[in-house]
């Protein structure tokens, strides 16, 4: 099937579930608003030593959007849009309008049987990490790509007696609407598949718990070699004592480093562990084996209390950045963590790329939320090593600390600092390090001011440059 007919359904389906989402939402859960902002930059072009002068620039920002979320018994839906237009005081040619969107539709269909859910987004990815990054899209140094991804997947899921049986399908799409910045990178669109039956043990406090599992995954893009990986294992789990359970895992897989198009079961694999719980709030899992690359571990921490929450996990995967892209869930923003934490894999580590990969990485987030103060730490760290590539790596690291404060009814403080080093596959490094802060203010029931100040650094073989911007906004909701 055509790349762009798969697209246009998938996204003539998300339409219809916003429309439909929009017809069942009540006058609390449908906000449009507006912003208006002033900024002052003092590198515009983000110009290095030995590039010239930096450049000031004043930009005014309009950003009109509206936010949908409404939850029924059968029907959850997530709806936020905006609309970024930026005009530039010198330099009128770089004025333009950029779209940001994000829909999730969760829709029981049948109880107990079959659900329905659907994911899209609009964003700008970055494209190359060799090149300057465009924070916010206002800098004078393009490296990005409009792009639009969609999601669609029915799980039909019941038990029958004793087991519960489990089979989802999911089929999406990666679309870069916008190739003008993307130099000498292929932007290559894809088709994307992701598939898992499942049949367990319908107890999971039984003394021997069981589980066998099939999963496939494939992309197809619109110029480069397909990636296809199929996996099929068993599993066995036994009660040693309260909430702790002996693990063991094995079953083959496809062995992408042989032939990444190729798919197959050609390569066995085994892992051992445990799992120890804790009531509802607490669980630890972790298991070490063999897979097709040598050693292997995955592991799980959840913890959450009445004041802090953590989650701490490791995975090793082979994948590719549109499959990741394209099977995410869309999430409304978690209300306890005012700062956005580092940003997904399209806008924060900026590859644009059809290449497969073998994923391993580890992701720390804590939230502490009191009643006047919410303080927050999220730390990555990735590796990709490129299976066609003779196992050359992307080396990602970032760290990121907030805190926010009320001070009184009607005014707020945030607070943050974050550091992103990356080790990339053609030899360069760098490292960028970044502060914010915010103090916003109330001034009548729907409308606040606020005063925003940011430094962004980066020093590295690749680039080193530093910029300074200081914005004024107002915003009202309707």
């Amino acid at each position: 099937m055509n790349h762009k007919k798969v697209s246009a359904a998938v996204l003539a389906a998300l339409a219809a579930a916003a429309t439909w989402s929009a017809e069942a939402a009540d006058e609390k859960s449908f906000q449009p608003y507006i912003g208006l902002d002033l900024t002052w930059v003092d590198n515009l072009n983000l110009a290095g030593p030995g590039d010239g002068p930096k450049q000031e620039e004043y930009i005014g920002q309009v950003t009109p959007g509206l936010r949908l979320k409404k939850e029924t018994q059968r029907l959850k839906t997530y709806l936020d849009y905006r609309l970024q237009a930026l005009f530039y005081e010198e330099n009128d040619e770089l004025d333009e309008v950029r779209h940001n969107g994000s829909l999730s539709l969760d829709l029981t269909a049948v109880e107990n049987w079959l659900s329905v859910k659907a994911d899209g987004a609009y964003f700008q990815s970055l494209v190359d990490p060799n090149r300057p990054a465009n924070i916010n899209n206002m800098f004078a140094v393009g490296n990005q790509a409009d792009t639009a991804t969609g999601r669609i997947t029915p799980t039909l899921r019941h038990r029958f007696g004793s087991a519960d049986f489990l089979a989802s399908y999911s089929v999406g799409f990666v679309d870069y609407r916008d190739d003008s910045d993307s130099a000498n990178v292929l932007l290559d669109d894809s088709r994307n598949e992701e598939g898992i039956a499942q049949l367990s043990g319908a107890d999971p406090e039984a003394l021997v718990t069981w589980l066998g599992s099939y999963d496939y995954q494939h992309v197809e893009y619109d110029l480069s070699l397909p990636f296809e990986y199929e996996r099929a294992y068993g599993e066995l789990g036994l009660r040693v004592g309260p909430g702790l359970r002996l693990i063991g895992r094995g079953g083959e897989e496809s062995d992408p480093f042989d032939l990444p198009s190729d798919g197959g079961l050609d390569e066995s694999f085994w892992a051992a562990g445990f799992d120890w719980r804790r009531g509802a709030n607490f669980q630890l899992r972790v298991l070490g084996g063999e897979r097709f690359f040598g050693n292997s571990w995955e592991a799980l921490l959840r913890a959450k209390g009445r004041v802090l929450d953590l989650e701490l996990n490791y995975e090793e995967t082979p994948t590719t950045q549109t499959q990741r892209i394209s099977m995410t869930d869309i999430q409304p923003p978690d209300p306890a963590l005012p700062v956005q934490p580092v940003p997904p894999d399209a806008a924060s580590f900026g590859r644009s790329t059809s290449d497969t990969y073998l994923l391993k990485r580890a992701h720390m987030s804590l939230a502490a939320v009191g009643r006047l103060t919410r303080i927050g730490v999220d730390v990555t760290t990735e590796e990709r090593e490129y299976v066609l590539l003779g196992g050359i790596q992307d080396q990602f690291d970032s760290a990121r600390v907030f805190v926010s404060r009320r001070f009184g009814q009607y005014t707020s403080g945030e607070i943050s600092a974050g550091l992103v080093d990356s080790e990339l596959r053609e030899g360069g490094d760098y490292r960028d390090v970044v502060y914010d802060l915010r103090l916003a203010r109330q001034i009548g029931q729907r409308t606040s001011v606020s005063l925003t100040g940011h430094r962004l650094s980066r020093s590295g073989d690749i680039d080193e440059y530093d910029a300074n911007w200081v914005s004024v906004g107002l915003l009202m909701s309707f």
